[in-house]
Parts: C-alpha cells; sequence; structure tokens
C-alpha cells in the first residue's frame, strides 16, 4: 500500500495492538475504517496516554472559553488615562 500524501511504501504498524499504516518517509499514519474506534475504545478501557492527552486538550480548551467568556462580561470600565495640569 502507499501513502495518500507522499506516494511512499507504508508500513504496519501497531497501536494498542490494532494494526495502522504508517509512512516511513513523511511518518503521516493512516487508519482502515473501524480502526481509530478500536484504539479510543482501548484507550478508554486502560487511560492510555491518548486520553489523557484529549482530556488535557480539553480541560485547556474549556478553561480558554471560560476566561474569555469571564473577559467578555467584565463590568470593569478601561482605565482613563491620567490628566495632566493645563497652565494658566
Amino acid at each position: 500500500m502507499q501513502c495518500p500524501k507522499c506516494d511512499k511504501p507504508l508500513a504496519e504498524v501497531y497501536l494498542r495492538e490494532v494494526p495502522i499504516e504508517q509512512c516511513q518517509t513523511c511518518e503521516g499514519i493512516w487508519l482502515d475504517s473501524g480502526e481509530f474506534q478500536l484504539i479510543v475504545e482501548r484507550e478508554k478501557a486502560e487511560e492510555g496516554w491518548l486520553s489523557r492527552a484529549f482530556k488535557s486538550w480539553l480541560a485547556g480548551t474549556k478553561k480558554e472559553k471560560e476566561l474569555q467568556k469571564t473577559l467578555n462580561n467584565s463590568s470593569t470600565p478601561p482605565a482613563e488615562p491620567p490628566s495632566m495640569p493645563m497652565e494658566s
């Protein structure tokens, strides 16, 4: 099988005991139908690195959205620059 990206040969490797294809040239990873779901199911059962990385990303995204919401809803008016005394 050839890599869809660079047209070089793909090698079979295993992730969570699921055979997937990886290009040895561009390092792209290619999954057949159903392989991603199998990997996700095994990740859920084992709390693997993919699950931890996804949860961490999701938590960071939620925190970012909460911060943005707080900033958008802030009722504090912007600070005004200090006034300069005028000469008479």
